[in-house]
């Protein structure tokens, strides 16, 4: 949100952020140094997915450490989730060379999109390489086991902690 041309606060956050929205976090050394926001925008054969609000901060901007963790991560969670295509917005070059260098992104030939005198480019990534060959997992099946095991594994830290 900090840097050479922040973002007005009240357009950092949107109804997306806690309804419909996955934040994932790259931190180094415990404490948070990026972060980038997941939508899912439909599910099927073809499920599409935005990647948004890439934000990293800014002693941390020249790290491809950082870039990298919030790439994989954004890949492997989408296609957990299925996802077949990714779209984006970019305007910063270095970012658009990002994408397409890491995950052979491709700016689309869609007319970009003025926001506050900044334009951004629309970028497409296919996920499809980096789908598991095996069948795909039914969310409704994986997600409650995923949480029912955190939820027990944080139990036993704190039933852990009372008793030392």
């Amino acid at each position: 949100m900090s840097g050479a041309e922040p973002e007005p606060y009240m357009e950092q956050f949107d109804g997306n952020d806690f309804s419909s929205a996955t934040h994932l976090v790259a931190s180094r050394k415990g404490v948070p140094v990026g972060s980038m926001r997941i939508r899912i925008l439909n599910c099927g054969e073809a499920a599409e997915a935005t990647w948004e609000k890439l934000s990293v901060l800014p002693g941390e901007r020249g790290s491809l450490a950082v870039l990298n963790a919030l790439a994989w991560g954004a890949v492997q969670y989408s296609a957990l989730k299925g996802v077949t295509t990714v779209w984006g917005l970019a305007r910063d070059p270095r970012v658009m060379k990002f994408w397409k260098r890491t995950l052979n992104g491709v700016v689309t030939d869609d007319p970009p999109i003025r926001y506050e005198d900044r334009e951004y480019v629309h970028i497409r990534v296919d996920l499809r390489p980096y789908a598991e060959t095996g069948p795909r997992v039914r969310l409704e099946e994986i997600e409650p086991d995923l949480f029912s095991r955190r939820m027990r594994a944080i139990a036993a830290q704190t039933e852990h902690r009372a008793v030392a």
